[in-house]
């Protein structure tokens, strides 16, 4: 008995020290990635795939539990941006936050709490392929020693894998169906004349080359927005660009993010004060930000074949909320050219 006892305690400590030993020569790290093509431009993709509003209708994990607990907080698409999860033993419990907008990415912090705790960067990166977007999704990781040793038993490339090319595949479905749908050609006929109250707005002006637009209104409405939060502010009006000089030989445009201020009296050293108002020309579009030149052309052209005269900068007035609304086509834009005879 006492052989057999001590045979046991051997064969324990045996194990014991393999659990240990063989996950030092074992890699901690791992790397996942896998891309597809979807046939739609990148902002429209992008503004899909930064809203977290939209992730169960992708997501390769949704279908695993369907009474899954989800809390999204934070402004969409921006830093901040915050999901929660927490459902049966296959989806487990996690957030995901988003921690930076670029152009070309959007990075997410990726933390598992159940079914056991880890941390990944993750992030989406987007490429204009003629007309079309290639995405990319990336996560990295590491398994923690001693606890590498599972990748004995459990492959993430495989299986983690697999999940990633059904999400990509589910999310070139779900945007491709929005993408074919049509599009509202502006017209003279939709070009009205209008009296503009005068408002005040505070922002950041800059001149942005074209490609860093997207990030340059999203990291400047973030700190806007709290900023008017912080001073007990009352907005009047929807977030919106002022044009002062647009350059399409430089790829570049003089430009501000801003939001309109109800009895905005003073100046601030954070942000500078705009002031807009009297008689303009306005266009409504409704549509993607990738189709705004043609309202824009629209207008230009009947400023000259009507020889009026422009007067200050052009006004974007964005009504439409990307975050909350993932079909492009009911993007709401006013457009404001003021001018005199």
């Amino acid at each position: 008995m006492k052989k057999v006892l001590k045979t046991f305690v051997i064969l324990i400590i045996l194990l014991i020290g393999l659990f240990f030993i063989i996950p030092l020569f074992l890699d901690t790290d791992y790397n996942l990635k896998r891309t597809i093509v979807v046939d739609a431009g990148k902002d429209k993709v992008k503004a899909y795939m930064a809203n977290f509003e939209n992730f169960q209708d992708w997501s390769p994990w949704a279908e695993m539990d369907e009474d899954m607990e989800i809390e999204i907080t934070g402004a969409a698409g921006s830093v901040g941006s915050k999901y929660e999860w927490e459902g049966n033993e296959d989806v487990g419990k996690g957030t995901m936050t988003i921690t930076d907008v670029s152009e070309d990415t959007v990075k997410i912090h990726l933390i598992f709490k159940e079914p056991f705790e880890s941390e990944s960067p993750t992030y989406y990166a987007f490429k204009d392929v003629n007309g079309k977007t290639e995405v990319t999704w990336y996560m990295e990781g590491e398994m923690a020693y001693p606890w590498n040793i599972m990748s004995l038993f459990f492959s993430m490339e495989e299986t983690v894998g697999e999940d990633f090319e059904k999400g990509l595949d589910k999310l070139k479905n779900s945007v491709e169906e929005l993408a074919e749908k049509p599009v509202v050609e502006e017209s003279p006929s939709n070009i009205q004349t209008v009296e503009v109250p005068t408002r005040k707005f505070i922002g950041k002006r800059d001149v942005v080359q074209f490609e860093n637009m997207q990030s340059f209104y999203s990291d400047n409405y973030g700190a806007i927005n709290s900023f008017v939060a912080e001073n007990s502010m009352e907005l009047d009006g929807r977030p919106s660009g002022i044009y002062f000089v647009w350059e399409p030989e430089k790829g570049q445009a003089d430009m501000a993010a801003v939001m309109p201020v109800k009895g905005l009296s003073k100046d601030f050293n954070e942000f500078e004060t705009f002031e807009l108002g009297g008689k303009a020309l306005k266009i409504v579009h409704m549509g993607s930000y990738d189709d705004l030149a043609e309202p824009h052309n629209a207008i230009e052209s009947y400023v000259k074949e009507n020889d009026l005269s422009l007067e200050g900068p052009a006004l974007e007035e964005y009504i439409s909320d990307p975050g909350n609304e993932p079909d492009t086509s009911k993007w709401e834009t006013h457009i404001y050219y003021f001018f005199s005879k």
